[in-house]
């Protein structure tokens, strides 16, 4: 396919592409004569290159990614790190301005409440301008707001879950890259199995996760009942 094909079908502009190409994000396309002939593997790169920016990396470390790819890698092969890097959020994050974050939460909000959001991961600062936003959480977010939650308390609760998930993500990376990526480099695993490994495993650890600090947190309270009735 030629360049006009290749950024219609990923939806990258062909200045974008060329770019890429010079920072060695992807390879030299083939040559017909004079013509640039891209393959199906420049496509699932550029889709790769999508999924890794959407998990917060920088171009450089893109780059230092892709390079560690063989230069030949097949279009499959390219598609399954996609699978099992994409990012594990449960909602896509929406842009919005000032204007249109104050509509969405129902009120003006002035720069303590943003700040606020930040802490409890609702909002992010996006470098473009205006702010990313977690739709899924915002109302919740405006809720405590109203109630008159202390931006202490927020600050003190994001450090603890930073701290633990960090362990927990690390740990879980651990598991996929020691238990389960060397049987699929043994053969015992094919890259479909692969794939729906990939779309199971983050649904059922993030549904897995939430029962249980819900268990825990009512443990917690269970134990803080009887210790005030002794």
């Amino acid at each position: 396919m030629g360049l006009a094909e290749l950024a219609a079908r990923s939806g990258v502009g062909a200045r974008t592409i060329r770019f890429y190409t010079t920072r060695g994000l992807l390879p030299a396309p083939a040559r017909r004569g004079r013509a640039a002939v891209y393959g199906p593997g420049h496509l699932a790169r550029l889709e790769l290159i999508r999924t890794l920016q959407a998990t917060g990396l920088s171009l450089n470390a893109i780059g230092d990614y892709l390079r560690r790819l063989p230069a030949d890698a097949s279009e499959e092969a390219i598609a399954l790190h996609g699978a099992l890097l994409a990012p594990w959020t449960a909602d896509p994050a929406e842009h919005l301005d000032d204007a249109g974050l104050d509509e969405r939460a129902g009120r003006a909000l002035d720069e303590a409440d943003r700040a606020l959001l930040v802490q409890l991961r609702i909002i992010e600062a996006d470098p473009r301008g205006g702010w990313q936003v977690r739709g899924g959480t915002l109302a919740e977010g405006i809720a405590l707001l109203d109630a008159g939650l202390p931006p202490d308390a927020a600050e003190a609760a994001r450090r603890l879950i930073d701290e633990h998930v960090a362990a927990i993500a690390e740990g879980l990376t651990e598991v996929f890259r020691e238990r389960i990526w060397p049987r699929y480099r043994a053969g015992a695993l094919d890259r479909e199995a692969m794939l729906r490994i990939a779309g199971t495993f983050q649904p059922l650890t993030v549904s897995a996760l939430v029962a249980a600090l819900g268990d825990a947190v009512d443990v917690t309270k269970r134990r803080t009942v009887e210790g005030r009735r002794r």
